[in-house]
């Protein structure tokens, strides 16, 4: 890892604005409600590595990797989790959207989603994804590169 030089102004600034608390007060202008729209964690799962499932049943959630809005297609996103796989989500600018897993086909072990593209000048928009995610942690997954589809008519 290299290194980079601050000089003592500049630190002595940063460190008073965090010192002060500055950095971490909610601002009244922009204080948002936030409404849950899903998805629910998974009740009574057992992990699954690609075989038979093994160990003990247990509840999960997932922590999502990458998002991305089609611009086409209104209340249309997709989203990429950590070990998960890719979903999209239609009717998510309404009151009852709906969730469909669309990465089975990507070769195993590839459910760890680091990032989403489209590309709105086809039709329909191609998706581009990079498998593997970008967090350094104990159970993050590897990738298997970069894919793309062309069939979101499909979906």
């Amino acid at each position: 890892m290299g290194r980079f030089a601050i000089d003592s102004e500049r630190l002595a600034i940063i460190s008073a604005v965090l010192l002060s608390g500055l950095a971490w007060r909610p601002s009244a202008a922009c204080a948002l409600s936030w409404n849950f729209i899903g998805p629910e964690p998974i009740t009574g799962a057992q992990a699954n590595y690609g075989g038979d499932p093994v160990g003990p049943i247990f509840n999960a959630a997932g922590r999502v990797t990458a998002i991305a809005a089609d611009p086409n297609t209104p209340g249309r996103i997709f989203v990429g989790t950590a070990n998960g796989g890719l979903w999209m989500i239609t009717g998510a600018n309404g009151s009852n959207p709906s969730y469909t897993r669309i990465s089975d086909s990507l070769p195993n072990p590839t459910q760890a989603i680091g990032a989403i593209a489209l590309d709105p000048s086809t039709s329909p928009p191609t998706i581009y994804v990079g498998t593997g995610e970008g967090n350094y942690c104990g159970d993050c997954s590897y990738g298997r590169g970069l894919f793309t589809s062309t069939n979101l008519a499909g979906c």
